[in-house]
């Protein structure tokens, strides 16, 4: 069992799934009864092995990608699902970052960076050991994501400047 937060998670290994069943099982019941006594609820959303569990009197669901502590889990560990997400929210950040700079007002160079860091780079650093685990077009995406906010503040063209030349202008290292 791990706890961190408001997230819990529990699992149980073996080469056996109805001894997992049966140990996650008694687990639930466990935990079922110690929240009623504290008159607590529980998210009862997420599953990842098909096996069939209950949280007092309601199934557990199925969940193909479930989340713990924000980042997406996949089956084979490749976090592709995860870095895609990863991709939609900083292009939404990054798009934020073009207005602020306008075309012919906006906020200046050391102000981009601090917004760069705060609301891109955090979440790009969030989980720094997917970049060891996870394959290089996973890592080429979160490399072109840096790129392009980076060259947003800079206000340079696409092709001026190299991922390296933009990372010491601003003095920062690679995310991956």
């Amino acid at each position: 069992m791990a706890l961190f937060a408001d997230d819990l998670s529990a699992w149980y290994t073996s080469g056996n799934i109805l001894m997992i069943q049966l140990k996650l099982q008694t687990f639930l019941n466990d935990l079922y009864l110690w929240l009623s006594m504290w008159r607590l609820k529980l998210s009862k959303k997420k599953l990842e092995e098909k096996v069939s569990l209950k949280f007092g009197n309601e199934s557990i669901p199925y969940e193909q990608n479930p989340k713990f502590l924000g980042i997406t889990l996949d089956k084979s560990l490749s976090f592709t699902k995860h870095i895609n997400n990863l991709k939609h929210r900083a292009q939404s950040r990054v798009n934020m970052l073009k207005h602020l700079k306008g075309r012919k007002w906006g906020l200046n160079t050391k102000l981009l960076l601090i917004t760069y860091k705060a609301l891109i780079r955090s979440i790009l650093e969030y989980s720094p050991f997917i970049s060891l685990i996870t394959c290089e077009s996973n890592k080429k995406t979160i490399e072109s994501i840096q790129t392009k906010a980076l060259r947003t503040i800079s206000r340079s063209s696409c092709c001026l400047l190299s991922n390296t030349k933009l990372l010491n202008q601003f003095n920062l290292e690679t995310v991956v």
